[in-house]
Order: structure tokens, then C-alpha cells, then sequence
């Protein structure tokens, strides 16, 4: 069985609990939030986060996923 904390990361992401991106568009103080800020204005969303982004610390955490 999947740990706990891993299962509540896969609920959330599927279900857009976490609060990135447009979940900020009806705060008018925050929506500065909506554009991920490490790539340069891009609109954020997880898949983008943990497929596209090209920070380093993407590439870390799939290399230390890749060795488990």
C-alpha cells in the first residue's frame, strides 16, 4: 500500500487541491501567485510543475524518484 502523505499528494493533485495558479484569479491581492514565478510568468498547474518546469530541483526529485 501507498504511505499515507503520497496518497494524499496523488488526491490532491487529481482533484486541483493544491492552491497554485488559477485557484489565486479571484484574490485580486494574490494574483500575482497564478503565474509561476521560477519559470518566468508561466501559468502554473502540477502537471506543468512536475512535467515541464526545467528548475533544478524538478530534475532532482525525478532523479531520487528514478532510484527508488
Amino acid at each position: 500500500p501507498l504511505m499515507k502523505n503520497i496518497q494524499m499528494f496523488i488526491f490532491k493533485t487529481l482533484n486541483n487541491a493544491y492552491q497554485i495558479g488559477d485557484f489565486w484569479l479571484p484574490i485580486p491581492v494574490y494574483k500575482h501567485r497564478v503565474k509561476y514565478q521560477i519559470c518566468h510568468g508561466k501559468i502554473e498547474n502540477m502537471e506543468y510543475i512536475l512535467v515541464h518546469c526545467n528548475d533544478l530541483a524538478r530534475k532532482i526529485i525525478w532523479d531520487l524518484a528514478k532510484s527508488i
